[in-house]
């Protein structure tokens, strides 16, 4: 008597499940490793000098997660960069910190896998910090929310990665007002007939002319 085989069926949505873990998983060691260490960068053409911490996962879930890159920029200040993964829109427009609203821009929003629908999007940001809550940050962490249009993710990253940009900012140049002092004004350059001579010279070296009897 032949035994009757059992067949297995998956179906194309736990195929494509499947594969947007893996996606994700790689996506997520890839965004690390290729830039978790901390480093100075110098921009040229602006003129800026940033210490950047390394990459922390704020928030990670099952097809999604949040990463940060704290900085001091000697233009901006002190912030942190924000990267969102996921297989779903959020669509963030404000940042919140124990009841404090922080200084958000929104970066950009693109598709970054789409092996088949729905793709997987990335979301940009960038926070600014005053100088007294960063260094808050470098002792104790950083706990935050994200609100968005369509969602809101809690994120919180160890003090380590805002430390390492505390440590770093010693390296960078000093302002250029602490190397040159300021300019001195111009001298006065109005220029006046010598009186003597009868040549134009500067008022300060012009002489009255001599009247005759």
């Amino acid at each position: 008597m032949a035994i009757p085989m059992r067949v297995f069926c998956v179906s194309s949505w736990e195929i494509g499940l499947v594969g947007r873990v893996f996606i994700l998983l790689a996506l997520a060691v890839g965004l690390c490793s290729c830039m978790t260490q901390s480093a100075v960068v110098k921009d040229v053409h602006v003129g800026d000098e940033i210490a950047y911490g390394p990459v922390a996962t704020a928030y990670y879930a099952v097809l999604e997660f949040l990463q940060i890159r704290p900085f001091y920029s000697m233009k901006s200040g002190y912030g942190f960069e924000t990267r969102f993964g996921s297989y779903g829109k959020a669509s963030f427009v404000e940042v919140w910190s124990f009841g404090k609203q922080l200084d958000y821009s929104k970066g950009v929003s693109q598709k970054r896998i789409c092996f088949q629908a729905p793709c997987l999007i990335e979301e940009t940001g960038l926070v600014l910090l005053g100088e007294a809550d960063f260094r808050a940050a470098a002792q104790n962490g950083f706990a935050f929310a994200m609100v968005g249009k369509l969602r809101r993710i809690n994120g919180k990253v160890s003090a380590q990665a805002f430390g390492e940009v505390l440590k770093l900012k010693g390296q960078l140049a000093p302002a250029l007002s602490a190397v040159q002092p300021p300019p001195k004004p111009y001298p006065d350059l109005a220029l006046e007939l010598d009186g003597k001579s009868g040549e134009l010279r500067p008022r300060e070296q012009a002489q009255p002319a001599v009247e005759s009897d």
